[in-house]
């Protein structure tokens, strides 16, 4: 990361130096304007138009250059347009460093000042010009400073000495200001060049956040410590489908959660407190949004206090566990309670039948003569025969009772809130009747008649097990009869036949 900062550290100062280069052959040739008029007003005009013309030959090549960087938009090799640059400032430097050799002797006093107060000023001002390429600010110095130089020492003379060991001390400090400044600049471009190369990768990233803030599939609302809405993405409005008005910055939680006290039934209404009492602390709960959907909703605390709830759809996944419920509870035959199923419910109405002192019903039914109908019309006249009997028996009960298919012709139904045995019996009589009207499918007319018993909670048993027993001693008692629609009940203490009522 450094050297990749510093090469484009150095990349930019050449740029700079070169975006800069018109400004400094103007100051050039105005500077070489002014002293070709004075050297020229001295009576050195020939060398004075001479060396203008070599200084103005200088500046065209150096404006070519620029020219062509311009052009080119600086591509290509960093090293060639660095050595372009500093050739063209060393070529300048050799005009001025003319202007020393040529002019050093011309005139009187004011002369011998002027010059070596334009070639210091040259140099010296284009200090914080060419910082930026230290070879070419030391090929200006150097070409500009010491041809004056020699020229002086060649004159000899104490004020020509003293002017050279100045020269020498001038040229010597501006190469070691030149070089700390060089680096000082090199450092802040380059940690300019670096910082924003990672406000580059962070605002990348910063697009990057957003885009998947915007488009992931969960709906994410984000809260401050006052529980005032922060930030949103579109997925948390779709979900839970709340009115615009609700979505703007500095809007409370509890205007969501009155929105959702409004729309939802009793049972949400149960979970809405949580999000009320305790807003801050984590949690997850399921919630009903916009068209039917059931929402996963987790809620997930900030360091600063704040928190964000995420909205995830599961409503597939409930439907998908409603139906796997029901497969797993129900015959899929017939679409009836099974045999699990009825065993709860019948737990769940014998605790009732205790706690109230109700009277409650267990009837078990087998199909008389099933199995002559499968053997002579196959299994596929058999299913249609077990779906007829199930929705008939259905069509029979009251909406409180449960029917279900506990084997393979076998029936069972449970009858809570009896008023007495012999409602039991007129349920019974109209189950029967119903189950034996005729039957025809793919015009064969099938007999479809049944074999039924009762026990009764809790004369006859206590329990499941009891229950089912009594009741299914009472219906084995009809099957010895002869089957048919016959009625048996089993009353506890009175085993024998003659305590079994009939009816047809």
């Amino acid at each position: 990361m450094a050297r990749q900062g510093s090469s484009l550290a150095e990349t930019a100062l050449l740029r700079a130096l070169y975006e800069r280069l018109p400004i400094v052959l103007c100051i050039n040739a105005t500077v070489g304007l002014g002293t070709v008029l004075v050297f020229g007003s001295l009576g050195s005009r020939r060398a004075a138009l001479l060396w203008g013309g070599g200084l103005l030959l200088a500046l065209l090549l150096r404006c070519a250059d620029w020219l062509w960087f311009r052009r080119l938009d600086g591509a290509g090799s960093f090293d060639r347009w660095r050595w372009r640059y500093t050739l063209g400032a060393g070529i300048t430097g050799l005009a001025w460093g003319a202007a020393g050799m040529v002019f050093h002797s011309v005139g009187g006093i004011e002369a011998q000042v002027f010059l070596p107060f334009v070639l210091a000023g040259m140099v010296g001002g284009s200090l914080t010009v060419l910082t930026g390429c230290m070879s070419a600010y030391i090929a200006f110095l150097f070409c500009t400073l010491t041809p004056y130089t020699l020229a002086l020492a060649w004159s000899g003379g104490l004020t020509a000495s003293i002017m050279v060991a100045l020269l020498v001390f001038y040229m010597i400090s501006l190469t070691l200001l030149a070089r700390q400044l060089n680096r000082t600049l090199q450092a802040s471009v380059t940690l300019a060049a670096e910082n924003e190369t990672l406000i580059g990768a962070l605002q990348a990233k910063q697009d990057q956040l957003e885009a998947t803030f915007e488009h992931i599939n969960q709906g994410v609302a984000v809260f401050d410590a006052h529980a005032c809405l922060v930030a949103w993405n579109p997925r948390h409005a779709a979900l839970h489908g709340y009115p615009g008005r609700l979505y703007h910055e500095g809007v409370h939680l509890r205007q969501f959660l009155d929105y959702d006290l409004c729309r939802t039934d009793q049972h949400n209404r149960e979970l809405v407190p949580q999000a009320i009492v305790e807003p801050l602390a984590p949690a997850r709960f399921e919630q009903h949004g916009a068209a039917d959907l059931i929402l996963s909703v987790e809620r997930s605390p900030m360091p600063d206090g704040g928190f964000v709830t995420t909205s995830t759809d599961i409503t597939e996944h409930k439907q998908a566990e409603a139906r796997m419920r029901h497969l797993a509870q129900h015959d899929v035959l017939t679409d009836l309670p099974n045999r699990l199923l009825f065993q709860d419910r019948l737990d769940q109405a014998i605790a009732r039948a205790r706690r109230g002192g109700d009277l409650l019903g267990v009837m078990l039914i087998d199909l008389d003569k099933f199995k002559a109908i499968n053997d002579e019309f196959g299994h596929g006249i058999g299913d249609q025969v077990l779906r007829v009997a199930g929705t008939r028996l259905i069509q029979t009960l009251r909406a409180t009772d449960t029917v279900a298919r506990i084997g393979g012709d076998e029936f069972a139904l449970i009858l809570p809130d009896l008023s007495s045995a012999g409602a039991a019996l007129a349920i019974a009589h109209k189950t029967l009747r119903q189950l034996s009207a005729p039957l025809t499918i793919d015009g064969r007319q099938l007999p479809l008649q049944g074999s039924l018993g009762i026990a009764l909670f809790p004369t006859d048993g206590q329990s499941i097990a009891q229950l089912m027993q009594c009741a299914d001693i009472a219906m084995y008692r009809a099957k010895r009869a002869g089957g048919g629609a016959k009625l048996h009940r089993h009353l506890q203490g009175y085993p024998g036949p003659e305590d079994e009522a009939r009816a047809s």
